[in-house]
């Protein structure tokens, strides 16, 4: 449930970030007040306010921490290889768009705040997701240098740009989608259908 400290955080920061994480949790941003977190975290107010400014700074900081811990377990774990293949990248990509999905932090602002979840992921792009891009163009590259009469030859910052949009919104949409897809294995099917469609060459020109 609690964060990894896998930014740097001094501990008073990843306390605050603990304690607001839970909160969203439970609440979403219901009583997400200064002072509930201030409380919930067991800081004073001015230890508060010297790190964040408001509550829409550490809801930021609380979806940042997410996303890059969700980043750093994958890295450790089924995205710490490199893909050669066409197949292979599909597949990474669709670990990562299920991981958003299930992510504690994500679900719960979508079911109950999801125009703060939408701006994150879509309005604006911070360092974390702009990293997240950057990440998955190396993979691009890869797999154009591994699998080129399969994978699309164009450029690959601008593919991976591409992909990080479908995956979020995959993720986002996921909810509404499932059931009617048929359930979860479905939902992931046909999510590897659009990543392959995008990145892969046409089968008739292969």
């Amino acid at each position: 449930m609690s964060m990894a400290n896998v930014t740097g955080e001094d501990p008073i920061t990843l306390t605050i970030l603990n304690a607001a994480k839970k909160h969203i949790c439970r609440k979403g941003l219901e009583e997400f007040t200064m002072a509930a977190i201030a409380q919930d975290a067991g800081v004073s107010k001015p230890a508060l306010y010297a790190r964040f400014a408001d509550t829409d700074a550490i809801a930021l900081a609380v979806q940042a921490a997410e996303l890059r811990g969700l980043l750093d377990r994958l890295a450790q774990t089924q995205m710490a290889s490199m893909p050669n293949t066409l197949n292979e990248i599909v597949r990474l990509i669709v670990i990562y768009t299920d991981e958003l999905r299930r992510s504690e932090v994500f679900s719960a602002l979508s079911a109950r705040n999801p125009e703060i979840l939408t701006s994150y992921l879509f309005t604006r792009l911070g360092p974390t997701q702009l990293g997240l891009v950057e990440y998955v163009a190396t993979f691009v590259r890869r797999v154009q240098d591994h699998d080129p009469d399969n994978v699309k030859q164009d450029e690959a910052h601008q593919l991976a740009a591409m992909v990080v949009s479908l995956a979020q919104s995959a993720a986002l949409q996921s909810p509404a989608f499932i059931p009617l897809l048929g359930g979860e294995d479905l939902w992931r099917k046909h999510t590897a259908y659009i990543m392959e469609g995008y990145l892969g060459v046409p089968r008739s020109q292969r």
